[in-house]
């Protein structure tokens, strides 16, 4: 054996899979946060538009008393 002369090589196709399997995760875990996010946008807009109503209703009830 000399210095610097390569002793023994890896094959990379194993650690090529397992890095798109990851890559692949990833991108399926931000998916999730982004419906996630637009759920709970949507979530808040209703509870947005409910209070809306029921503070329209409140003021139309005193209106009546």
């Amino acid at each position: 054996m000399k210095a610097g002369q390569i002793l023994f090589t890896l094959d990379p196709r194993p650690f090529q899979i397992a890095l798109e399997n990851a890559q692949a995760g990833l991108a399926s875990i931000v998916q999730d946060v982004e419906s996630t996010r637009a759920a709970y946008a949507a979530a808040v807009a209703q509870v947005n538009a409910q209070q809306a109503q029921v503070t329209g209703s409140h003021v139309e009830v005193r209106g009546h008393s």
